[in-house]
């Protein structure tokens, strides 16, 4: 039996700057394990259509937040500065975040090394020009694991398929699992 091994498939990371951007996934990753214990997780992934991969398609980018709209959380500055306001109570108590698939938005990314590697990040959303485009190469997908759709499931990345599949079940009392201090931040968070 031969083995044979590389160093892995070469990757130009998304070049930095502030591109357009048009929201192409909305993916709950359900209940993950972190370093401050299983949070609900939730994914967005962008297409950046200006800018091209070395085999002239359209960068794609993606960040996982918590799933929180807590001011001190991750996802509730980027949906705001992408809103240009923002989130009223009301607005608070419930907003359905697959609403952003198709949406325009101008995303900052920045670069960060380690090691040898260099990765792009969304730092930062900026509101979208009036008239910005949206139409994308890649499908809009929408994955819910409270209602999980098998064919949207199969349009995303093997790589978030198997952060899918890597969720633990959701405890049986969902406020045994978090202690009340710490269910209101993002596990993002540094400190």
């Amino acid at each position: 039996m031969a083995l044979n091994l590389s160093e892995g498939r070469s990757f130009t990371p998304c070049p930095a700057g502030l591109h357009d951007g048009v929201c192409i996934s909305v993916v709950d990753l359900g209940m993950q394990q972190s370093n401050f214990g299983i949070k609900p997780k939730v994914m967005l992934q962008w297409e950046l259509p200006n800018v091209l991969t070395d085999d002239g398609k359209p960068y794609t980018i993606s960040r996982t937040f918590g799933a929180t709209l807590h001011k001190q959380g991750g996802l509730r500055p980027i949906l705001a500065a992408w809103r240009g306001r923002d989130f009223t109570p009301e607005e608070l108590k419930s907003f359905d975040i697959g609403g952003l698939l198709g949406k325009p938005v101008k995303l900052l990314i920045q670069h960060t090394v380690d090691g040898t590697k260099t990765f792009a990040n969304v730092s930062a959303t900026v509101k979208p020009d009036k008239g910005q485009l949206t139409q994308t190469l890649a499908p809009l997908v929408r994955f819910d694991m409270d209602n999980p759709d098998l064919t949207a499931k199969a349009q995303l990345a093997g790589w978030v398929q198997k952060l899918i599949e890597a969720a633990v079940p959701k405890p049986e009392n969902p406020t045994a699992a978090v202690p009340p201090a710490a269910a209101d931040f993002d596990d993002d968070l540094t400190f």
